[in-house]
């Protein structure tokens, strides 16, 4: 009978891993892994009492790395949600300025083709002069594809980080059901390891 709950844990770990997932070691007299002193009752002895709780340290420490495991993987995935965040935070001020500009080049262009038909009614001024409004209006033509390739580039890239979003929301599902999956499995072996002790 004394071997049966005489034995006591020495590791701080160890005993740290038990208060953080409120399990211990079962103590029940019946002893499972042996005969035990072969008298015909057979309590627990001490080969067996530190087979199980070497088994079940073993257990409290897998579960700790898979924790931290878990923890690293779901911080690394809000660094990167805030980091994606941050990127189109940027694109989007950056499509407003595309915006801003495009609005802006084709208003002179609009104010170059009145000008334009202003020189029609005054061709007195020259064909120099008219050669020169038809060279700055392909510069302004120039500038506004420019502009439109930069906004519809931004726009494409847009797209593409709304999808990486979702791609990460995605993840974080799949982590939070594989939270709860393993939630379970460590009722299941507090179950377990609780039905030991009868």
């Amino acid at each position: 009978m004394a071997a049966s709950t005489g034995y006591s844990r020495t590791s701080t770990s160890s005993k740290s891993l038990e208060v953080k997932w409120k399990m211990r070691v079962p103590r029940s007299p019946f002893c499972r892994g042996c005969d035990g002193n072969k008298s015909g009752i057979p309590w627990k002895c001490l080969p067996c009492v530190k087979t199980m709780e070497l088994a079940y340290m073993e257990e409290l420490q897998r579960q700790e790395e898979l924790n931290n495991s878990l923890q690293q993987e779901m911080l690394a995935i809000r660094v990167g949600e805030v980091s994606l965040r941050d990127r189109m935070h940027d694109k989007q001020k950056e499509v407003s300025q595309l915006s801003i500009e495009l609005n802006e080049s084709e208003s002179r262009s609009r104010i170059q083709s009145e000008h334009e038909q202003e020189l029609v009614k005054y061709v007195k001024l020259g064909k120099e002069k008219h050669d020169s409004m038809v060279r700055i209006q392909s510069e302004i033509l120039r500038e506004n594809a420019r502009l439109h390739e930069a906004a519809q580039s931004a726009n494409e890239e847009l797209t593409r980080i709304s999808h990486i979003n979702r791609d990460l929301e995605y993840s974080n599902q799949k982590m939070r059901e594989e939270n709860d999956r393993l939630h379970g499995q460590i009722a299941l072996l507090m179950d377990t390891i609780s039905s030991l002790r009868f």
